[in-house]
């Protein structure tokens, strides 16, 4: 009979927290799974407002889903030098 009014009790629990606190959306469907890989890479085509509670951020992706600059940066652009571009730096 303990058993059943402790599990009781936790289903109370939840039910009250969800009322009292309810919790944001989730983020995390801004990820898929990716179909060659076994991992998880983000959505194509993105432009998101993240809010995780803790922090905000923007999420911008292109039609590969690899994350991109909301704008381009023309500042750093130089077109008629051979080294414009982008530059991938991985490592500590």
């Amino acid at each position: 009979m303990s058993a059943f009014a402790g599990l009781a009790m936790v289903g109370l629990s939840e039910l009250v927290v969800r009322v009292v606190a309810p919790q944001s959306a989730s983020w995390l469907d801004i990820y898929r799974r990716d179909s060659a890989l076994p991992f998880h890479t983000a959505l194509p085509n993105l432009d998101r407002l993240v809010d995780t509670g803790e922090t905000h951020w923007r999420i911008v992706t292109d039609d590969r889903g690899f994350r991109v600059a909301s704008q381009p940066d023309a500042a750093h652009a130089s077109p008629g030098s051979p080294f414009g571009g982008t530059v991938l730096a991985l490592g500590d």
